[in-house]
């Protein structure tokens, strides 16, 4: 059975803040597809929950926009979806995956469209089919209103300069060209479908893996709270992978007097080890100028060697290169309020163990 640690709640100290989460030793059963949460089948129903679930997979997995590439789709069943626009929407609507999905002009053939704007539901999505070029043509997925005013929403997008995102626009940055559509099969959750369902950590798609949650309010000094997933997870016989995504969204607004609302430094380091391997496997990401207080946005740190692989392939010179109870993952989350000079450093130690 897999475990997960979920729901810890903190207050970053304007020092320094230290965590360290629980080892998690991961049996060897298999469970792949994440139950009820991912129970349609490729072309059929789908509730919105899960729409927002296999749009919130893409962004932890984060791939670069590539016209000309696939990725292997989280029902495990060799299923590959292109990593464009309309690729990335076909895999969130589980539809076919000839050719890597339908092309932009070619989602218009499961869609209705909605008589306006205002009927949005999360898993609806904007769509631009009649580019004069291919260039032209954009669809992004409707995830919610970020306002009760519907000027602003919460979006999952595929694009060419900023690979795969969640993040927050203005209704109007979407020209009349873009139409409000809604896929023919999506139907709605048992509870209300008003707002978008809350993402899962998607580690728990993989086979053998362990994942951790923590919130961290940072309302004292830029009017954000965190929630950081951790992951590290089995692909196959001899590889794996780990990854730390930061999701925020906005706190209470009292402490934020300069309303700048963002960070001079927001650093994010993953590091990967084996127990018996000298070597560590470390990626840092900036964050700084992506993470802002007065929306809210997702984004994924995750290893990539110089070649862009994600995979980490256990080297046959390790000792019990296939006991993975020696391999780890470990991060930290480093920030600076501009202007304010408070500062603090989250350390996940130890934090999860495969």
């Amino acid at each position: 059975m897999q475990r997960s640690i979920s729901g810890k709640r903190v207050r970053a100290s304007i020092a320094v803040a230290v965590f360290a989460a629980l080892a998690l030793v991961m049996p060897a059963a298999v469970i792949i597809g994440g139950g009820a949460a991912y129970a349609s089948s490729m072309g059929g129903t789908i509730s919105r929950g899960e729409v927002i679930n296999r749009a919130q997979d893409w962004v932890s997995r984060h791939p670069t926009y590539n016209q000309n590439a696939h990725l292997r789709d989280l029902d495990d069943d060799g299923h590959l979806y292109r990593t464009d626009c309309s690729g990335f929407i076909s895999m969130a609507w589980h539809l076919t995956d000839t050719n890597g999905g339908p092309n932009t002009q070619g989602l218009m053939n499961y869609v209705d469209t909605l008589s306006g704007r205002s009927y949005l539901k999360p898993g609806d999505a904007l769509i631009d089919p009649n580019g004069a070029v291919p260039a032209d043509r954009h669809v992004v997925l409707f995830a919610g209103w970020a306002d009760s005013n519907h000027t602003r929403f919460n979006l999952y997008e595929m694009n060419g300069t900023l690979d795969m995102v969640y993040r927050t626009r203005y209704l109007s940055d979407y020209g009349s060209q873009y139409a409000p559509v809604r896929y023919t099969k999506i139907v709605d959750n048992s509870s209300s479908s008003s707002a978008p369902p809350a993402p899962v950590n998607t580690c728990r798609l993989g086979a053998d893996h362990a994942e951790n949650r923590l919130d961290v309010i940072l309302d004292n000094y830029r009017n954000v709270k965190f929630t950081v997933d951790t992951c590290i997870r089995k692909l196959d016989k001899l590889s794996l992978e780990g990854w730390i995504t930061v999701t925020w969204q906005t706190a209470n607004d009292t402490g934020d007097p300069l309303r700048l609302y963002r960070f001079d430094d927001l650093m994010v380091n993953v590091r990967l080890e084996n127990n018996d391997d000298p070597a560590a496997y470390v990626k840092q990401c900036d964050f700084r100028d992506e993470v802002h207080g007065s929306y809210s946005g997702s984004r994924t740190c995750r290893y990539k060697n110089s070649s862009g692989d994600t995979r980490i392939v256990v080297s046959s010179g390790v000792p019990d290169p296939t006991d993975w109870n020696r391999w780890t993952i470990d991060g930290t989350i480093v920030w600076n309020a501009i202007g304010s000079g408070n500062n603090g450093t989250l350390y996940l130690i130890d934090s999860l163990k495969i």
